[in-house]
């Protein structure tokens, strides 16, 4: 299912809310969550969700820097990546879009921050 996910920039972390609806049926389940930017991650191990109740999940640390959306970190997101890396080159090779999935660390700059937190990213490799 989807659901509405808001980032929360003086914690730093994301929180939502996913309706599943009435006719869910109960039982255990492998909850993993995605959002755009981050690779997928699972939530726990199995999860015993029961219908018309809410089940908190435990919190996740997301892995960054999935700039063309697949679910990988590879070359292809270093390449969208570099086109939006220098201001000046911005405005002619780096749609908004782009731009915006290219800053990582969501301070509003495509920089070596953000270059820094790929370069981490990328030796983690975390996405399920």
């Amino acid at each position: 299912q989807q659901g509405i996910v808001t980032y929360q920039t003086l914690s730093g972390n994301f929180t939502g809310y996913v309706d599943i609806g009435p006719n869910f049926p109960s039982g255990p389940y492998t909850v993993k969550v995605r959002t755009s930017g981050y690779l997928r991650k699972q939530l726990g191990g199995i999860t015993q969700i029961t219908t018309n109740t809410t089940t908190q999940m435990p919190v996740a640390v997301l892995t960054t820097g999935d700039a063309n959306n697949d679910n990988r970190l590879n070359i292809l997101d270093y390449n969208q990546f570099v086109q939006c890396f220098d201001i000046a080159l911005r405005a002619s090779k780096c749609a908004p879009v782009v731009y915006t999935r290219t800053d990582f660390n969501d301070d509003s700059y495509v920089n070596g921050m953000d270059y820094n937190l790929f370069l981490r990213e990328v030796w983690i490799q975390v996405g399920q």
